[in-house]
């Protein structure tokens, strides 16, 4: 039986959501789905590490992102990281 597990991003009354670090290690996500690709505008840290990742989407939606952790994954393309000039 396959599990289907979607995450959502709702703001507060005033629209905007405080979310500054999501932690998502360890989960054995095999893929992120274009409309996950919305993510909070103030999101500082995606950690992403030890799944099974193989395509990480653009992270446009994410332009405040400076800590980027997708190690210990199964990447065969970065090209969603060009948008990301504050990643250290």
């Amino acid at each position: 039986m396959a599990v289907s597990q979607q995450i959502g991003f709702q703001g507060n009354k005033s629209g905007s959501l405080k979310l500054i670090d999501l932690n998502l290690e360890n989960n054995n996500i095999q893929s992120i789905v274009k409309t996950f690709t919305q993510f909070p505008q103030g999101l500082r840290a995606l950690r992403l590490s030890n799944n099974k990742l193989s395509f990480l989407g653009s992270l446009e939606t994410a332009p405040r992102l400076k800590i980027l952790d997708i190690s210990k994954n199964r990447m065969t393309t970065l090209d969603g990281l060009r948008v990301c000039s504050k990643l250290q």
